[in-house]
């Protein structure tokens, strides 16, 4: 596990608030080298997708499963990822019923 720590893009305030109009070229030299450092790191663990009980996990049930631990922690429950992950599972497998029955 790794933490990536950026500094912030630009200086100038107002140019904070549009960030997205500001090109990459004019970003303060050390955010662009910290971020395309985690980019770069990024891009390698994509190479190895993320498992859970020896699956390959879709961007879409690892963003559903971590939803489904954050409603976990805000209603006061303890975490269980294995919970978390089978019921992702079945509200796939679910979605696949419903779509193949409409067809």
């Amino acid at each position: 596990r790794r933490c990536a720590t950026l500094c912030q893009p630009v200086i100038e305030e107002e140019q904070l608030r549009q960030l997205s109009e500001v090109p990459f070229e004019q970003l303060r030299p050390e955010f662009r080298r910290s971020f395309q450092d985690l980019q770069t790191q990024l891009l390698r663990l994509a190479a190895q997708p993320k498992t859970i009980q020896g699956k390959p996990v879709s961007a879409g049930s690892w963003a559903a499963m971590l939803r489904k631990l954050v409603s976990a922690l805000n209603e006061g429950h303890a975490l269980n990822v294995v919970s978390a992950w089978n019921q992702v599972q079945h509200s796939a497998c679910d979605d696949l019923a419903a779509e193949l029955h409409d067809r």
